[in-house]
Parts: C-alpha cells; sequence; structure tokens
C-alpha cells in the first residue's frame, strides 16, 4: 500500500519507523520517510504511537541507573573477557586480577 507520491511505501516506513526515530538513517532516507508520513494519515498515526511508547519507556527507565556493585562487576568481567581474547584462556596474562577503578575510561 502506499499513500502518498512519493516512492516509499507503508510498509517500508513502518519497517524503518525506529530508525527514522532515533535519527539513524542517512539524510536521503529520512527525508523520504518524512515525506512519506506527512502525506500518510495512516503512517502518520503509528509514528505517533511508537513514539509515545519510546518517550513512556525512557521515562520510565531514566529513573534509576545500574547499582555500583553490578557495574563494577561488569566491567570486570569485560576486562576478563577482553584479556583472554588477547592472550588466549591458558596464559598466565589472562588470569590477572584487575580491578576496574584502575581502568582509565575509553
Amino acid at each position: 500500500m502506499s499513500c502518498a507520491e512519493d516512492d516509499v511505501d507503508c510498509a517500508k516506513a513502518l519497517a524503518e519507523i525506529y530508525e527514522y526515530i532515533d535519527g539513524e538513517m542517512d539524510t536521503e532516507r529520512l527525508e523520504a520517510v518524512q515525506s512519506h508520513i506527512d502525506g500518510c494519515s495512516h503512517c502518520l498515526g503509528e509514528y505517533g504511537v511508537e513514539q509515545e511508547i519510546k518517550t513512556l519507556v525512557a521515562r520510565s527507565c531514566a529513573c534509576s541507573g545500574a547499582p555500583e556493585e553490578l557495574r563494577q562487576r561488569i566491567l570486570a568481567k569485560i576486562t576478563q573477557v577482553r584479556l583472554t581474547a588477547s592472550f588466549g584462556p591458558n596464559s598466565a596474562s589472562a588470569s590477572i586480577s584487575i580491578h576496574t577503578s584502575s581502568i582509565p575510561p575509553q
């Protein structure tokens, strides 16, 4: 189905709605989807619903971050995986204990 005088049909526009909402498409594609949404009441309604859901989720999740202990455990595990990938699982270097507070931010 195509509702507007453009090269974007509804199925394609709706399949790309999240990339559109997040601004994760190139300018040409963004403009094509925007033009379609502007001319198609069905897709405009779907866009509004998806935008509202994204806003509600962001509002619900924004109030609390991960506990510091969990954050530290995750960072330590990432470091361990990186060392294992770099030096191999049987290397003495891979089993070095690293405190994440000593790792500079990247």
